[in-house]
């Protein structure tokens, strides 16, 4: 009976306010959808004006989206709480309380909220509770290609002949670890991150080169920077652009 009741727990258990088990993002889109293409059609036959409505308030579509996603961790929270904030800046510019228009408050915002993941994002925990993030599988690929866009995603690679890849991070998070991939002599991976973070993981003996460009955001490389001259490391490149976000790369 203890057993019993201990399985009934665990089954009913809860995940960031989502029971496991629960309906997918998949699933609330499609509803979505289909109330958005029920209402159009309704409109195109003059039984409800549904056109008006959807000009008035069309963005709050953004922040149900934004809402679902947290909702079903179908996306980082970073990446969707930016969506949310975007949803409510236009909704107040259409309903006409944002006097100065939706980007006079967009860009200040987005500045606080990216300002703070960086002043936050040393600290292990609250990265976490920033990014939260989908589980992947373990690759073995020689080369790694992901893109976040408003979500979030984990990428585990454990190939014997590393080569690079690309990386980008669009108002989400990518945590790569590549702690278990091995370089037979030198790897580049082109990054592009705008409001979105990246963290890397690498082994220890990894010689790590930064070459990105960046503005307004960060690449911290806090790996092992001193090696011996006389013994050639595997050596890995990061290339590439960030605004706005940031990279984190560490043992």
């Amino acid at each position: 009976m203890e057993q019993d009741r201990s399985t009934i727990h665990s089954n009913m258990s809860f995940e960031f306010g989502r029971q496991q088990g629960g309906l997918p993002f998949r699933f609330w889109m499609g509803l979505t959808l289909l109330i958005l293409g029920g209402g159009l059609l309704l409109d195109a036959f003059d039984i409800f004006d549904f056109s008006s409505i959807l000009g008035t308030w069309w963005p709050s579509a953004l922040m149900l989206i934004a809402i679902i996603q947290i909702a079903t961790r179908s996306a980082s929270i970073f990446g969707a709480g930016i969506l949310f904030v975007v949803g409510a800046l236009m909704q107040a510019s259409k309903l006409g309380i944002l006097p100065g228009g939706f980007w006079s408050a967009f860009w200040p915002l987005i500045l606080i909220l990216v300002g703070t993941s960086m002043l936050l994002g040393r600290k292990k925990k609250v990265r976490e509770r920033m990014f939260d993030f989908v589980n992947g599988d373990a690759t073995s690929e020689d080369t790694v290609s992901s893109e976040a866009f408003f979500s979030g995603n984990t990428i585990r690679n454990v190939s014997h002949d590393f080569k690079g890849g690309s990386l980008s991070a669009m108002c989400g998070g990518l945590d790569v670890d590549l702690r278990s991939a091995a370089i037979t002599k030198e790897a580049t991976i082109h990054c592009t991150c705008f409001c979105g973070g990246i963290d890397l993981k690498v082994p220890p003996s990894w010689h790590v080169i930064n070459q990105g460009k960046v503005l307004l955001g960060g690449i911290d490389n806090r790996t092992n920077q001193v090696f011996d001259p006389n013994i050639v490391a595997p050596t890995l490149y990061i290339t590439g652009t960030v605004i706005c976000g940031g990279i984190d790369i560490h043992h």
